[in-house]
């Protein structure tokens, strides 16, 4: 009996593309899905998948995703189909690489999806673009935030990691960004508030990495702040993540945003985070770095 394959679904790094097979064959879909990682080897690749809002750990090459997760996968009428993006963090060599999972709309009739990505792409001598060896960022707390402080950077953390392929934890362990607030006003020398201040603190200029970052917030309760947006929050969040001020009024990267702007985070950035960390081709137009 002959086999009639054809591409059924796509797991897309921007460079390369990995395209995966299945058959046509008529098999009931289940209740979950199973992803396999590997290299051409069989060798399996270990890491996470992250969904709008859950993480899952990649555990000897495999995950089992459970479809009835609404917001993930429908197969209400046998086809399964993704309802938004999954982001897949592979490791190996003390290197993170990130995956954008694709899910065609059109694909059918399969339980278990084996991907298999290349050892050559574990092969980058430097990153294209200063950053964080891993788009999942550890954080911690090095002095205690009160309250709003808090609820702000949590808020701007949970947009960051659903708009982007970034992922932020809490965590004691590999620590890449440390948070530090503190009870009073900081003023300049123009008798501005500053609401926060942050940057990349260590890096390797060879491979591009950067080692880890701070950030710092001051007291707001004698400033003008937003109040419906973590604006200032997410704003020192990238700088954290090497992005410069631009002098430009509706940008959340305006060095006076979270006074009087309250911008918020623009499609610009979310495509040139997505592109530095899927080491592609760079998409960061009229986007400045603070180290390049």
């Amino acid at each position: 009996m002959s086999k009639k394959v054809s591409f059924g679904l796509i797991i897309f790094l921007l460079i390369p593309f990995i395209v995966i097979y299945f058959s046509e064959f008529e098999i009931d879909i289940t209740d979950s899905t199973k992803f396999t990682f590997s290299d051409e080897q069989g060798l399996p690749y270990d890491g996470e998948i992250k969904f709008k809002d859950i993480t899952l750990e990649i555990k000897n090459g495999e995950v089992i995703i459970n479809n009835s997760y609404i917001y993930y996968f429908d197969v209400s009428d046998n086809l399964l189909k993704s309802k938004g993006d999954a982001y897949a963090y592979i490791s190996r060599d003390n290197l993170s690489l990130s995956y954008t999972v694709f899910i065609d709309d059109n694909t059918s009739n399969f339980n278990e999806i084996p991907i298999i990505i290349s050892e050559d792409d574990f092969k980058i001598e430097k990153y294209n673009q200063f950053r964080y060896n891993s788009a999942n960022i550890n954080y911690k707390y090095d002095s205690e935030c009160n309250w709003v402080q808090k609820t702000n950077l949590e808020k701007a953390f949970e947009e960051l990691s659903d708009s982007t392929i970034l992922n932020f934890k809490e965590s004691e362990n590999d620590i890449k960004l440390h948070i530090n607030c503190f009870d009073y006003n900081n003023i300049n020398d123009e008798g501005n508030y500053i609401l926060g201040e942050g940057s990349p603190s260590y890096y390797n200029n060879q491979t591009k990495e950067i080692i880890n970052g701070t950030m710092n917030f001051y007291k707001q309760t004698e400033a003008k702040r937003c109040i419906k947006y973590p604006s200032t929050e997410i704003h020192e969040i990238l700088h954290s993540l090497n992005f410069g001020h631009i002098e430009n009024k509706n940008s959340i990267m305006h060095p006076g945003v979270g006074g009087n702007l309250c911008n918020e985070l623009s499609e610009e950035f979310i495509d040139c985070i997505n592109s530095i960390y899927s080491n592609s081709e760079l998409n960061c137009k009229d986007i400045t770095f603070i180290i390049n």
